[in-house]
C-alpha cells in the first residue's frame, strides 16, 4: 500500500466535510478512519455527530412502508443507507456506545419487521384477488 494513502484518504474525507459537514455518512468515514489511526476520542466525536445527525429521523419514521417503498428501495436523503446503519452500529459497539448501538439495531428490526408486515399484506390481497378473478372465470364458463 501507499505510504500516503492514510493521508490522502483523511484528505478527501476533510474535502467531503468542507462541502457538506453535517452528512452523516462522511462523520462516519472520518471516525471509522480516526478509530483505525487509534484517535478513538475523536472518532467518538464524528460518530456522535453522524448518528446525531440521522437517528432521530429514523426514529420519526414509524410509517409503515407504501408498496411502492417495497418495489423499490425507499431513500431518504438524511438516513443513511442499511449498510451504512451497519456501520455505524458496528462501531458504536467499538466505542463503548452500546446504548446507540442497541438502539440503531432495534430500529432497523423495526423497519424489516414493518416491511415483512406490508409486504405479507400485499401478497395476500393479491392471492386474494387472483382467486377472486379465477373463480369469476369458472363462473362465466358454466354460464
Amino acid at each position: 500500500m501507499e505510504e500516503r494513502a492514510g493521508d490522502q484518504c483523511r484528505e478527501a474525507i476533510e474535502r467531503a466535510l468542507t462541502y457538506q459537514p453535517d452528512n452523516p455518512e462522511a462523520l462516519q468515514l472520518m471516525a471509522s478512519y480516526l478509530f483505525s489511526t487509534e484517535k478513538n476520542q475523536e472518532g467518538k466525536e464524528y460518530l456522535m455527530r453522524s448518528v446525531d445527525a440521522w437517528l432521530p429521523a429514523l426514529k420519526q419514521s414509524e410509517a409503515p412502508p407504501s408498496r411502492e417503498d417495497i418495489e423499490e428501495e425507499h431513500t431518504q436523503s438524511d438516513i443513511p443507507p442499511y449498510e451504512s446503519r451497519i456501520t455505524t452500529a458496528k462501531l458504536l459497539i467499538e466505542a463503548e456506545e452500546y446504548e446507540e448501538s442497541e438502539t440503531i439495531e432495534l430500529e432497523m428490526r423495526m423497519k424489516i419487521v414493518s416491511r415483512l408486515t406490508a409486504f405479507t399484506t400485499i401478497t395476500t390481497r393479491w392471492k386474494q384477488q387472483i382467486t377472486g378473478e379465477q373463480e369469476m372465470q369458472d363462473k362465466i364458463t358454466q354460464i
